[in-house]
């Protein structure tokens, strides 16, 4: 076609627009193809209109000429087409991955400076803290050295997981008194608390309620500070609370004496026995009636283990031992959606001492996604003013009686 009406072998304006259309199309290959038929239809519906100067008749070879040209500019723009959506899918998996490995180093640098055990910061994490922490506009440093008496022999006597558990709940409490930002695990039985620019009498009335914390929940530490105003050596500092816990660790053992600390873990031993006959004699007689009972420690988020079930354990493990992150596990996996929001209201204790002071016992009945439907009650422990904040829940079967 040399014309709009002519025939021949030439390229006309047909051509030309035609294929332009064909490398600029983003459309999907089936609109394109309908859009470029109905083209060749259209031109040649309008080809009589306008017809050939030397009076030939050339419509058949219009009509294949162009409807070969359609041809050839559907099968371009199909293939542009599909090449340009496998380049995009390309690159969005491409910045998929990379957000991957991002994510990956994220975690990677969080593990490499976290404690495994504890979720505190570990030994890494202390070192970087050392290297950042005098700045020229300091006013004042403080470090507080810990070490948790007693780990080795609960170890030998009561097995690593109760050794685990001393050292989780002493995290927990050094976590809530000095806050994540200054706790440090640097050894197996040793913490570390540095504080820039926190009073002497604010570090000292934090590391009180440490103590009195510890010891309610049993256990005990020896503790040395160093606060300063002045030589901001954070190395010289830290060696200073070293060298006064290292006192305070000789004078609590001269004062404990070997026979009343081998007392205190026959103590924890028994106590140990007794909870398991206790435990055993329980899942004798109520274990169809009750589906978990523990005792919990508001104030360390830590448990008592009266009888757990398999899945429940398998939660604390991942949750490291933390009652509330597991019992929120627990909701979320394994009861009806809209009974979460109930377990949600009792894991903020702050909200549920205000209902332990009411004058009804905190409690709601929820359905589990297997159809079973069960009753979780909180009730104060005598203990619960006098030595710590110890809780009980008892979660019951509706349906079984006993």
């Amino acid at each position: 076609m040399t014309s709009w009406g002519g025939g021949g072998n030439g390229l006309t304006v047909y051509n030309y627009v035609i294929l332009i259309l064909a490398i600029l199309s983003m459309m999907k290959p089936w609109k394109t193809a309908l859009l470029f038929l109905a083209d060749v239809l259209l031109f040649n519906l309008l080809l009589p209109y306008f017809p050939d100067p030397a009076g030939l008749n050339h419509t058949y070879n219009n009509l294949m000429n162009s409807l070969f040209l359609s041809l050839v500019a559907i099968g371009i723009a199909t293939s542009l087409y599909n090449s340009r959506i496998q380049s995009k899918k390309d690159e969005i998996t491409i910045r998929r991955q990379y957000q991957q490995i991002e994510a990956a180093n994220k975690i990677l640098s969080k593990e490499a400076l976290t404690d495994a055990l504890t979720g505190i910061q570990n030994r890494n994490s202390y070192k970087k803290a050392i290297r950042t922490l005098t700045q020229p506009d300091t006013l004042s440093l403080a470090c507080v050295y810990i070490d948790v008496n007693g780990l080795h022999e609960i170890n030998n006597h009561l097995g690593h997981k109760a050794g685990d558990v001393m050292l989780k709940t002493v995290a927990a409490i050094l976590l809530k008194n000095f806050g994540r930002e200054s706790v440090f695990r640097i050894g197996g039985d040793e913490f570390v608390v540095l504080c820039r620019d926190v009073l002497h009498q604010t570090v000292t009335e934090n590391l009180e309620d440490v103590r009195q914390a510890v010891e309610r929940a049993g256990y005990s530490i020896s503790v040395g500070l160093e606060w300063r105003e002045e030589g901001l050596d954070i190395n010289e500092i830290i060696q200073a609370a070293e060298t006064d816990m290292q006192m305070r660790k000789e004078e609590y053992y001269s004062a404990q004496g070997g026979e009343r600390q081998q007392r205190s873990l026959d103590s924890q031993m028994e106590r140990v026995i007794t909870e398991k006959r206790d435990a055993e004699r329980f899942l004798r007689v109520l274990a169809p009636v009750f589906k978990g009972v523990y005792f919990v420690n508001l104030e360390t988020d830590t448990l008592r283990r009266i009888f757990i079930p398999s899945y429940f354990e398998k939660m604390l493990e991942e949750s490291r031992d933390s009652f509330s992150k597991a019992l929120l596990m627990y909701a979320n996996r394994m009861v009806e959606p809209e009974y979460v929001r109930l377990f949600e209201q009792f894991c903020d204790y702050g909200n549920l001492e205000m209902m332990l002071d009411g004058d009804e016992i905190p409690g709601f009945t929820y359905q589990k996604r297997d159809g079973s439907r069960l009753k979780l009650r909180v009730l104060r422990c005598n203990s619960y003013f006098s030595s710590s904040q110890e809780t009980l829940w008892i979660f019951s079967d509706m349906e079984e009686s006993y």
